[in-house]
């Protein structure tokens, strides 16, 4: 068997494997005239090779175009100097876009930051007295917790109940006291 017809086998192994020619610019995701010019070959070449039948070489070029693009997936990425600067713009603005979110969240963080230390400077904590029996602490927090569930009304008659108790206690002291003869 001479060269001739080992490429052409070769060339009828990489069809049944990969497909037509179409099936392979398919599969690359490619246009007729992006792959014709990672081939180096005129685009009226795709058109007959499409009827005629391709040579073995171009063949073996897309078999390893597709093996390639799974290692570079960049690899079929344009080639002439202005698709190229489109491609990094577009994969810039993604970064850019990307960043700027990212300063909008820190500055988010940075403000809430600010305004909570603001906030516990005007606002320090209560020093709890620490000499305080479990037993004290829970009572004033029970105790707290009745005052904020009472009604408007409680309040109020409660205040007059206290208000008529200090009066009737000033009005008890105040009484002269009665002299006893002897």
């Amino acid at each position: 068997m001479n060269l001739r017809e080992e490429y052409f086998l070769e060339k009828d192994r990489i069809v049944e494997q990969y497909g037509d020619l179409e099936k392979i610019r398919l599969a690359l995701g490619l246009n007729r005239r992006r792959l014709c010019r990672l081939l180096l070959v005129d685009p009226s070449a795709w058109t007959r090779w499409c009827n005629d039948g391709a040579p073995p070489h171009i063949y073996q070029a897309l078999r390893w175009l597709i093996e390639l693009r799974g290692v570079r997936p960049d690899i079929t990425a344009p080639s002439d100097l202005a698709g190229r600067i489109d491609l990094m713009q577009s994969s810039f603005q993604k970064k850019i876009y990307e960043l700027e979110r990212q300063v909008e969240m820190l500055e988010r963080s940075l403000a809430l930051a600010r305004a909570l230390t603001e906030r516990a400077v005007t606002n320090p904590p209560r020093q709890t007295n620490t000499h305080e029996s479990p037993k004290t602490r829970r009572r004033k927090i029970r105790a707290k917790q009745k005052r904020q569930k009472r009604s408007p009304k409680k309040i109020l008659k409660n205040r007059r109940i206290k208000r008529k108790r200090s009066i009737k206690i000033i009005k008890k002291r105040k009484r002269p006291q009665k002299h006893r003869r002897r």
